[in-house]
């Protein structure tokens, strides 16, 4: 699950393939997926990543929608129960 601003950088088919990459490892899938939506953000604006990061906050939400990501594993929830 994410909110809108993930989806408004990246195409279900981008973050598929980070999944399929990293999808064993969370914490590396939610990184790295967050990583390549504010490469995205900062590319459409013609800056870095690194000058993306030190606009503050309240400017920033003109460059990108914020963000959240949310993995749940419902597989490993599954196989606990049986």
């Amino acid at each position: 699950m994410a909110t809108d601003g993930l989806w408004d950088e990246l195409k279900n088919n981008d973050v598929a393939k980070l999944y399929e990459a990293h999808g064993s490892n969370s914490d590396k899938f939610i990184k790295e997926t967050m990583e390549r939506a504010l490469e995205v953000a900062s590319g459409n604006s013609n800056i870095t990543v690194s000058q993306l990061k030190k606009i503050e906050v309240g400017r920033r939400r003109s460059l990108h929608d914020d963000i959240t990501i949310l993995l749940v594993d419902l597989k490993d929830i599954m196989d606990k129960d049986n």
